[in-house]
Protein backbone atom coordinates (compact mmCIF):
# COMPACT_ATOMS: atom_id res chain seq x y z
CA UNK A 1 0.00 0.00 0.00
CA UNK A 2 1.49 3.57 -0.86
CA UNK A 3 0.00 6.88 0.12
CA UNK A 4 1.51 8.99 -2.51
CA UNK A 5 0.28 13.18 -2.20
CA UNK A 6 2.27 13.09 -5.96
CA UNK A 7 3.64 16.74 -4.72
CA UNK A 8 6.40 18.46 -3.30
CA UNK A 9 4.77 21.05 -0.85
CA UNK A 10 2.49 21.13 2.03
CA UNK A 11 0.27 24.00 0.39
CA UNK A 12 -1.17 21.30 -1.71
CA UNK A 13 -1.30 18.26 0.86
CA UNK A 14 -4.80 16.81 -0.15
CA UNK A 15 -7.23 15.49 3.25
CA UNK A 16 -5.88 12.54 4.87
CA UNK A 17 -6.70 9.47 3.97
CA UNK A 18 -8.78 7.65 6.45
CA UNK A 19 -8.81 4.01 7.32
CA UNK A 20 -10.28 1.56 9.99
CA UNK A 21 -8.58 -1.49 11.65
CA UNK A 22 -7.99 -4.45 11.24
CA UNK A 23 -5.62 -3.56 8.45
CA UNK A 24 -2.95 -6.11 6.98
CA UNK A 25 -0.73 -4.94 4.38
CA UNK A 26 2.44 -6.49 3.12
CA UNK A 27 3.96 -3.13 2.70
CA UNK A 28 3.03 0.34 3.76
CA UNK A 29 4.60 3.83 2.48
CA UNK A 30 3.21 7.43 3.15
CA UNK A 31 4.87 9.61 1.31
CA UNK A 32 5.35 13.51 -0.76
CA UNK A 33 3.13 14.82 1.95
CA UNK A 34 0.77 12.86 2.63
CA UNK A 35 -1.39 11.85 5.72
CA UNK A 36 -2.97 8.49 6.10
CA UNK A 37 -5.28 8.17 9.41
CA UNK A 38 -5.67 5.21 11.34
CA UNK A 39 -9.04 4.74 13.49
CA UNK A 40 -9.73 2.18 15.94
CA UNK A 41 -12.27 -0.22 15.66
CA UNK A 42 -15.62 -0.82 17.49
CA UNK A 43 -13.80 -3.86 18.67
CA UNK A 44 -11.20 -2.97 20.55
CA UNK A 45 -9.99 -6.82 19.51
CA UNK A 46 -10.07 -6.07 15.94
CA UNK A 47 -7.13 -2.77 16.78
CA UNK A 48 -4.14 -4.50 14.94
CA UNK A 49 -2.14 -3.04 11.89
CA UNK A 50 -0.03 -5.74 10.45
CA UNK A 51 2.64 -4.97 8.04
CA UNK A 52 4.52 -8.00 6.76
CA UNK A 53 7.40 -6.35 5.32
CA UNK A 54 8.49 -2.77 6.03
CA UNK A 55 6.56 0.34 7.08
CA UNK A 56 8.15 3.73 5.29
CA UNK A 57 7.27 7.30 6.68
CA UNK A 58 8.91 9.66 3.99
CA UNK A 59 10.01 13.11 5.39
CA UNK A 60 6.97 15.52 5.35
CA UNK A 61 4.66 12.64 5.51
CA UNK A 62 2.66 11.94 8.91
CA UNK A 63 0.58 8.80 9.95
CA UNK A 64 -2.02 9.54 12.23
CA UNK A 65 -3.16 7.06 14.57
CA UNK A 66 -6.50 7.80 16.56
CA UNK A 67 -7.58 6.53 19.37
CA UNK A 68 -10.81 4.92 21.30
CA UNK A 69 -11.71 7.38 24.06
CA UNK A 70 -15.03 6.95 24.70
CA UNK A 71 -14.58 5.36 28.64
CA UNK A 72 -15.00 1.70 27.06
CA UNK A 73 -12.51 0.20 28.19
CA UNK A 74 -12.02 2.61 30.43
CA UNK A 75 -8.20 2.99 29.80
CA UNK A 76 -9.06 3.60 25.70
CA UNK A 77 -8.23 1.52 23.15
CA UNK A 78 -5.92 2.36 20.95
CA UNK A 79 -3.85 0.98 17.32
CA UNK A 80 -1.30 -1.55 17.72
CA UNK A 81 1.21 -1.75 15.12
CA UNK A 82 3.16 -4.50 13.86
CA UNK A 83 5.86 -4.45 11.25
CA UNK A 84 7.76 -7.70 10.14
CA UNK A 85 10.67 -6.18 8.92
CA UNK A 86 12.05 -2.29 9.18
CA UNK A 87 10.32 1.05 9.79
CA UNK A 88 11.89 3.92 8.45
CA UNK A 89 10.42 6.97 9.58
CA UNK A 90 11.85 10.54 8.70
CA UNK A 91 8.06 12.19 8.67
CA UNK A 92 5.97 11.83 11.69
CA UNK A 93 4.04 9.32 13.62
CA UNK A 94 1.69 10.98 15.72
CA UNK A 95 -0.88 10.29 18.48
CA UNK A 96 -1.03 13.85 20.14
CA UNK A 97 -4.18 15.20 21.46
CA UNK A 98 -5.68 11.66 20.36
CA UNK A 99 -6.50 10.93 24.21
CA UNK A 100 -9.66 11.86 26.63
CA UNK A 101 -11.32 15.04 26.10
CA UNK A 102 -11.11 18.05 28.51
CA UNK A 103 -12.78 16.67 32.07
CA UNK A 104 -12.09 13.29 31.27
CA UNK A 105 -9.74 10.50 31.92
CA UNK A 106 -8.20 8.74 34.66
CA UNK A 107 -6.02 11.78 35.56
CA UNK A 108 -8.46 15.03 34.47
CA UNK A 109 -7.85 17.63 35.50
CA UNK A 110 -10.42 19.78 37.57
CA UNK A 111 -12.07 23.03 37.94
CA UNK A 112 -12.71 25.98 39.89
CA UNK A 113 -15.20 28.81 38.42
CA UNK A 114 -13.80 29.46 35.07
CA UNK A 115 -10.35 27.86 35.16
CA UNK A 116 -9.12 24.38 35.03
CA UNK A 117 -6.25 22.38 36.28
CA UNK A 118 -3.94 20.62 34.02
CA UNK A 119 -4.39 16.64 33.68
CA UNK A 120 -1.63 13.99 35.40
CA UNK A 121 -0.53 10.95 33.89
CA UNK A 122 3.48 10.22 34.26
CA UNK A 123 3.45 13.61 36.25
CA UNK A 124 0.60 15.21 37.97
CA UNK A 125 -1.48 18.26 36.12
CA UNK A 126 -0.60 21.75 37.76
CA UNK A 127 -3.01 23.49 39.47
CA UNK A 128 -4.75 26.56 38.13
CA UNK A 129 -4.57 29.78 39.81
CA UNK A 130 -7.14 29.28 41.84
CA UNK A 131 -6.08 26.75 43.45
CA UNK A 132 -8.30 23.52 41.25
CA UNK A 133 -5.98 20.44 41.69
CA UNK A 134 -3.94 18.97 39.13
CA UNK A 135 -4.67 15.83 37.66
CA UNK A 136 -3.54 12.95 39.02
CA UNK A 137 -0.88 10.45 38.34
CA UNK A 138 -1.70 6.91 37.16
CA UNK A 139 -0.11 3.96 35.74
CA UNK A 140 3.53 3.34 36.30
CA UNK A 141 7.01 3.38 35.24
CA UNK A 142 6.69 0.04 33.32
CA UNK A 143 2.94 0.10 32.58
CA UNK A 144 1.74 2.78 30.27
CA UNK A 145 -1.24 0.99 28.93
CA UNK A 146 -2.95 4.01 29.00
CA UNK A 147 -4.52 7.33 26.76
CA UNK A 148 -3.35 11.06 28.46
CA UNK A 149 -6.30 13.06 30.06
CA UNK A 150 -7.83 15.93 29.65
CA UNK A 151 -7.65 18.99 30.91
CA UNK A 152 -9.57 20.94 33.30
CA UNK A 153 -12.67 22.76 32.05
CA UNK A 154 -14.51 23.12 28.58
CA UNK A 155 -11.62 24.88 26.99
CA UNK A 156 -9.18 21.87 28.42
CA UNK A 157 -6.68 20.84 26.00
CA UNK A 158 -7.27 17.03 25.20
CA UNK A 159 -4.70 14.45 26.67
CA UNK A 160 -2.11 12.62 23.92
CA UNK A 161 -2.89 9.50 22.64
CA UNK A 162 -0.86 5.91 22.66
CA UNK A 163 1.81 4.80 19.96
CA UNK A 164 2.27 0.87 20.14
CA UNK A 165 4.65 -0.52 17.82
CA UNK A 166 6.63 -3.75 17.40
CA UNK A 167 9.36 -4.00 14.87
CA UNK A 168 11.25 -7.11 14.33
CA UNK A 169 13.99 -5.56 12.18
CA UNK A 170 15.17 -1.82 12.63
CA UNK A 171 13.02 1.11 13.47
CA UNK A 172 14.86 4.16 12.27
CA UNK A 173 14.21 7.81 13.12
CA UNK A 174 17.24 9.07 10.87
CA UNK A 175 17.63 12.77 11.52
CA UNK A 176 13.84 14.03 10.57
CA UNK A 177 11.74 11.30 12.06
CA UNK A 178 9.57 11.86 14.79
CA UNK A 179 7.26 9.91 17.40
CA UNK A 180 4.83 12.17 19.08
CA UNK A 181 1.89 11.79 21.23
CA UNK A 182 1.69 15.11 23.74
CA UNK A 183 -0.98 16.40 25.33
CA UNK A 184 -2.57 19.74 23.59
CA UNK A 185 -2.78 23.21 24.88
CA UNK A 186 -5.65 24.34 27.13
CA UNK A 187 -7.58 27.79 25.46
CA UNK A 188 -9.26 30.61 27.52
CA UNK A 189 -8.86 29.36 31.35
CA UNK A 190 -8.25 25.41 30.17
CA UNK A 191 -6.05 23.15 31.80
CA UNK A 192 -3.44 21.50 29.31
CA UNK A 193 -4.15 18.18 28.51
CA UNK A 194 -1.43 15.11 29.69
CA UNK A 195 1.14 13.76 27.30
CA UNK A 196 -0.05 10.43 26.43
CA UNK A 197 1.74 6.93 25.57
CA UNK A 198 4.79 5.46 23.50
CA UNK A 199 5.52 1.94 23.83
CA UNK A 200 8.64 0.34 21.46
CA UNK A 201 10.06 -2.80 20.92
CA UNK A 202 12.28 -3.24 18.20
CA UNK A 203 15.45 -5.13 17.05
CA UNK A 204 17.31 -1.90 16.23
CA UNK A 205 16.50 1.21 17.56
CA UNK A 206 18.43 4.13 15.57
CA UNK A 207 18.17 7.56 14.64
CA UNK A 208 20.57 10.77 15.35
CA UNK A 209 20.65 14.49 15.97
CA UNK A 210 17.10 16.17 14.97
CA UNK A 211 14.96 12.52 15.60
CA UNK A 212 12.36 13.00 18.16
CA UNK A 213 9.99 10.87 20.66
CA UNK A 214 8.11 13.15 22.94
CA UNK A 215 4.86 12.73 25.08
CA UNK A 216 5.10 16.46 26.68
CA UNK A 217 2.37 17.67 28.73
CA UNK A 218 0.04 20.42 26.93
CA UNK A 219 0.57 23.99 28.04
CA UNK A 220 -2.14 26.00 30.36
CA UNK A 221 -4.61 28.38 29.13
CA UNK A 222 -4.91 31.61 31.06
CA UNK A 223 -5.05 30.75 34.62
CA UNK A 224 -4.79 27.39 33.41
CA UNK A 225 -2.38 24.63 35.05
CA UNK A 226 0.05 22.96 32.72
CA UNK A 227 -0.49 19.01 31.57
CA UNK A 228 1.73 16.65 33.19
CA UNK A 229 3.85 14.61 31.12
CA UNK A 230 3.13 11.22 29.61
CA UNK A 231 5.02 7.94 29.71
CA UNK A 232 7.48 6.32 27.19
CA UNK A 233 8.75 2.61 27.26
CA UNK A 234 10.99 1.22 25.11
CA UNK A 235 12.32 -1.95 24.55
CA UNK A 236 15.13 -2.34 21.78
CA UNK A 237 17.52 -5.12 21.74
CA UNK A 238 20.03 -2.89 20.28
CA UNK A 239 20.10 1.05 20.39
CA UNK A 240 21.73 3.16 18.52
CA UNK A 241 19.40 5.98 18.87
CA UNK A 242 21.19 9.58 19.85
CA UNK A 243 17.85 11.91 19.44
CA UNK A 244 15.19 13.21 22.32
CA UNK A 245 12.97 11.06 24.28
CA UNK A 246 10.84 13.35 26.45
CA UNK A 247 8.11 13.56 28.78
CA UNK A 248 8.12 16.88 29.88
CA UNK A 249 5.03 18.52 31.99
CA UNK A 250 3.02 21.64 29.85
CA UNK A 251 3.93 25.05 30.90
CA UNK A 252 1.49 26.95 33.64
CA UNK A 253 -1.03 29.64 32.46
CA UNK A 254 -0.58 32.93 34.23
CA UNK A 255 0.17 32.46 38.39
CA UNK A 256 -0.92 28.55 37.55
CA UNK A 257 1.33 25.98 38.27
CA UNK A 258 3.34 23.94 35.65
CA UNK A 259 2.55 20.03 34.90
CA UNK A 260 5.27 17.75 36.39
CA UNK A 261 7.15 15.93 34.03
CA UNK A 262 6.40 11.74 33.16
CA UNK A 263 8.64 8.97 33.54
CA UNK A 264 10.88 7.67 30.12
CA UNK A 265 11.74 4.09 30.28
CA UNK A 266 14.42 2.43 28.38
CA UNK A 267 14.95 -1.53 29.18
CA UNK A 268 17.86 -2.71 27.26
CA UNK A 269 17.69 -6.95 26.12
CA UNK A 270 20.40 -8.56 28.31
CA UNK A 271 23.86 -9.54 26.37
CA UNK A 272 24.03 -12.71 24.13
CA UNK A 273 24.52 -15.74 26.45
CA UNK A 274 27.98 -17.16 27.45
CA UNK A 275 28.18 -21.08 28.05
CA UNK A 276 31.18 -21.41 30.16
CA UNK A 277 30.43 -25.48 30.76
CA UNK A 278 30.01 -27.62 28.92
CA UNK A 279 32.01 -26.34 25.75
CA UNK A 280 29.23 -24.81 23.25
CA UNK A 281 27.62 -27.12 21.13
CA UNK A 282 28.92 -30.11 22.84
CA UNK A 283 27.13 -33.33 22.21
CA UNK A 284 27.35 -36.64 23.46
CA UNK A 285 27.26 -35.66 27.34
CA UNK A 286 26.30 -39.20 29.32
CA UNK A 287 27.47 -37.62 33.09
CA UNK A 288 25.45 -35.46 35.56
CA UNK A 289 25.80 -32.56 33.34
CA UNK A 290 26.28 -29.49 34.61
CA UNK A 291 25.25 -25.83 32.86
CA UNK A 292 27.27 -22.58 33.49
CA UNK A 293 26.17 -19.66 31.92
CA UNK A 294 26.55 -16.39 32.15
CA UNK A 295 25.02 -13.08 30.30
CA UNK A 296 25.02 -9.14 31.37
CA UNK A 297 22.61 -6.15 31.48
CA UNK A 298 23.17 -2.80 30.54
CA UNK A 299 20.44 -1.41 32.94
CA UNK A 300 22.48 -3.54 35.67
CA UNK A 301 19.25 -5.28 36.11
CA UNK A 302 18.45 -9.07 37.46
CA UNK A 303 18.69 -11.51 35.01
CA UNK A 304 16.49 -15.12 35.06
CA UNK A 305 17.30 -18.21 32.49
CA UNK A 306 15.46 -20.48 30.39
CA UNK A 307 17.74 -23.32 28.68
CA UNK A 308 16.45 -26.36 26.51
CA UNK A 309 18.20 -29.55 26.53
CA UNK A 310 16.91 -32.36 23.17
CA UNK A 311 18.54 -35.03 21.55
CA UNK A 312 18.97 -33.60 18.27
CA UNK A 313 20.81 -30.27 16.80
CA UNK A 314 17.15 -29.22 15.17
CA UNK A 315 15.70 -29.27 19.09
CA UNK A 316 12.56 -31.29 17.74
CA UNK A 317 13.66 -34.93 19.82
CA UNK A 318 13.09 -35.41 23.20
CA UNK A 319 12.97 -31.60 24.40
CA UNK A 320 12.79 -30.24 27.66
CA UNK A 321 13.19 -26.66 28.59
CA UNK A 322 14.05 -25.22 32.02
CA UNK A 323 12.60 -22.38 32.54
CA UNK A 324 13.68 -20.17 36.10
CA UNK A 325 10.56 -17.74 35.66
CA UNK A 326 8.20 -21.14 36.56
CA UNK A 327 10.39 -22.72 38.62
CA UNK A 328 13.87 -22.72 40.17
CA UNK A 329 13.59 -26.70 40.47
CA UNK A 330 12.40 -27.52 37.08
CA UNK A 331 10.74 -30.74 35.66
CA UNK A 332 10.38 -31.35 31.60
CA UNK A 333 9.81 -33.96 29.11
CA UNK A 334 10.90 -36.36 31.71
CA UNK A 335 14.16 -34.60 33.10
CA UNK A 336 14.98 -32.39 36.07
CA UNK A 337 17.18 -29.88 37.26
CA UNK A 338 17.88 -26.97 39.53
CA UNK A 339 19.18 -23.60 39.33
CA UNK A 340 21.38 -22.49 41.99
CA UNK A 341 24.39 -19.64 42.67
CA UNK A 342 21.26 -17.55 42.63
CA UNK A 343 21.70 -13.93 44.38
CA UNK A 344 18.69 -12.05 43.32
CA UNK A 345 14.97 -12.31 44.85
CA UNK A 346 11.23 -10.95 44.78
CA UNK A 347 10.60 -13.13 47.61
CA UNK A 348 9.64 -16.52 48.50
CA UNK A 349 7.80 -17.11 45.42
CA UNK A 350 8.15 -19.89 43.09
CA UNK A 351 10.35 -18.72 40.26
CA UNK A 352 11.42 -15.26 41.43
CA UNK A 353 14.72 -15.69 41.92
CA UNK A 354 17.53 -14.61 39.79
CA UNK A 355 20.92 -13.35 39.06
CA UNK A 356 22.74 -9.75 39.40
CA UNK A 357 24.33 -8.85 35.77
CA UNK A 358 27.26 -11.17 35.20
CA UNK A 359 26.85 -13.34 37.92
CA UNK A 360 27.26 -17.52 36.50
CA UNK A 361 23.96 -19.35 36.99
CA UNK A 362 24.35 -23.02 37.50
CA UNK A 363 22.03 -25.38 36.32
CA UNK A 364 22.60 -28.92 37.07
CA UNK A 365 20.76 -31.80 35.46
CA UNK A 366 19.15 -34.44 38.30
CA UNK A 367 18.11 -36.98 35.75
Amino acid sequence: MIIDNSTNTPATRTARVPLTLPLSFDNLTVTNYASLEISTNADPAQNNLAIGNDLVVAANSELQLLADRDGTPTSGAWPIITVGNNATVSGTISATGAGFTYNSGPGAGNVSGSYGSGAGYGGAGGNSSNGAAGGVVYGSQTNNNYLGSGGGYTTGGTGGGMIKLTVTGTLDLSSTGSLTANGNGGTAGGGGGSGGSIQLVAGTLSGTAGSSITVNGGAGGSNGGGGGGGRIIIYPANDSYSGIKTATGGAAGTSAVAGSDGTVFVQHSPSSLTMNAPNDAATGQIQKTVFRINSTDVEGDWIQYKLQVATDSSFTQNVSTFDQTVSQNPTDGGRTAIFSNQDKTTGNVAGTDGYSSGREAILTMQT
